[in-house]
This record gives C-alpha cells, sequence and structure tokens, in this order.
C-alpha cells in the first residue's frame, strides 16, 4: 500500500501561542493543586492540564494529510478528529489565508472542496508535493 505522508506547516506565531498556553496552564494547575489538595483542585487541575497541555500539544504532534493511492482517500487527522475524503470528489483546491477553525496550523492554507457543498482547510508543509501527490490518484 502506497501512503504519502503530510506534516501541517507551524506558523511560528501559533506555536509560541501553543507554548505559551502550555507553560501558563502547567503553572495555574501546579499553583492549584499547591494550594489546598482536594477532589475539587485535582479535578479542576486535571481538566486545565487535559485543555491547556495534553489537547493543544496532541493537536501539534497529529497534524497530518495522508494521501492513500492505493484506495484514493485523503486521510486528515488532527488529534482525535479525523476526516476521510474520496479524491475522485474533490471538485477544487485553492490558497487561501482563512483563519477558520480547521486542521491546519498554519495561515498558508489551501482549501479543498468535495461533495455536494462540503469543504476543509488544511495546511501541508510541501504544498507543491502534496498537491503534486494529490494530481496522480
Amino acid at each position: 500500500m502506497k501512503v504519502k505522508v503530510f506534516v501541517s506547516k507551524i506558523d511560528h506565531w501559533l506555536l509560541m501561542l501553543i507554548l505559551a498556553c502550555v507553560v501558563l496552564c502547567t503553572l495555574a494547575a501546579a499553583k492549584l493543586l499547591g494550594t489546598e489538595l482536594t477532589l475539587h483542585n485535582s479535578l479542576f487541575a486535571s481538566i486545565i492540564l487535559f485543555l491547556g497541555v495534553v489537547f493543544p500539544l496532541w493537536l501539534l504532534g497529529s497534524t497530518r494529510y495522508y494521501i492513500n493511492q492505493q484506495k484514493n482517500k485523503l486521510i486528515i487527522t488532527s488529534g482525535p478528529f479525523k476526516w476521510r475524503i474520496d479524491i475522485e470528489s474533490i471538485t477544487s483546491i485553492k490558497e487561501t489565508r482563512n483563519p477558520i477553525s480547521s486542521p491546519a496550523l498554519s495561515l498558508d492554507r489551501l482549501m479543498i472542496n468535495y461533495g455536494k457543498h462540503q469543504q476543509i482547510i488544511i495546511s501541508p508543509k510541501l504544498k507543491h508535493e502534496f498537491l503534486v501527490a494529490l494530481a496522480k490518484d
């Protein structure tokens, strides 16, 4: 099976924002746990750590775009989210800087229109190579 994997481009400002969030949430959870160790504080610190540390790092480390040439699929993963798109259902691809929430870690993006009025925005680091690999299917 031939699968090509493309990582998301990551804007420096977004990386710095995520790392600042991770540091601040880690400090907040540590301070909360350092005050009084109660079930309430432990639960709240766990939520802070998951939402402010684990989830952003998970998105940062797992945002990928897979082109499965054998199955003719584009598979997009980002944290717990996964999209499977039939490559033949893609109707257009255009460059965009739309900041809408999407599985893209950069504003240097591609908007993929597919199916009936569906779209997704991605940001492969190697945009040209991604488009070439997609066109081979």
